[in-house]
């Protein structure tokens, strides 16, 4: 029973992924799907789906969404809705938290970002949670799981591809799904061209 459902949700997969890049119009690319309940890395080149490469990641949209609430609780700013993820967090996630391309300065620059709010009296107030329940997505110990960073997800796929493969699947990644927020196209390409340190052209898009 656990291989006949493996096997239905690869094939669930392919055909997402397929359909998507073949919407773009292109026959080569890395897609990337993180969605509310199942995230997962499809390669397909020249149409061809690399089966054996295809992989799963842990962090969710619903991972997302209970580690937005338990900081938002934590400054003060978000009661308590229950264990379960409602329509309203969904969208306050989709509203506010974005993808810092760099967290170790983003205080500083929220902090300046703020003071010009304050002074206009126009905008949003940005918090720390906005940011930082994004960070489970390259630091998943953050929310409690043990597996790869999806930067590092992402290598790990390229390794199981043909060698001839990856350059083009690297100048192709494509990621979807509706817990694709703000700031991840650009922080994720900046991490895996950081790995191949310049020598592959790494192109990432959100479709």
């Amino acid at each position: 029973m656990g291989v006949q459902i493996l096997m239905s949700a690869i094939q669930n997969y392919v055909k997402e992924a397929s359909k998507k890049l073949s919407d773009t119009g292109k026959r080569t690319g890395l897609m990337v799907k993180l969605g509310e309940q199942e995230s997962y890395i499809v390669p397909i080149f020249e149409t061809f789906v690399v089966n054996r490469a295809i992989t799963n990641f842990e962090i969710t949209g619903e991972v997302i969404a209970k580690y937005f609430r338990r900081l938002g609780q934590q400054e003060g700013g978000m009661r308590s809705s229950g264990p379960k993820i409602t329509e309203k967090l969904r969208k306050a996630r989709n509203k506010l938290v974005y993808v810092a391309l760099d967290p170790d300065k983003e205080p500083a620059r929220i902090k300046e970002k703020n003071a010009s709010i304050e002074r206009s009296g126009m905008g949003t107030i940005i918090r720390e949670s906005h940011y930082m329940a994004s960070e489970g997505i390259f630091k998943p110990g953050l929310v409690g799981k043990d597996c790869e960073a999806l930067d590092e997800a992402i290598i790990s796929v390229l390794s199981l591809c043909e060698v001839n493969f990856r350059r083009g699947l690297c100048n192709n990644i494509m990621i979807y799904g509706s817990a694709v927020l703000r700031g991840l196209s650009e922080r994720l390409q900046f991490e895996i061209q950081k790995k191949f340190q310049g020598k592959v052209e790494v192109n990432v898009s959100s479709l």
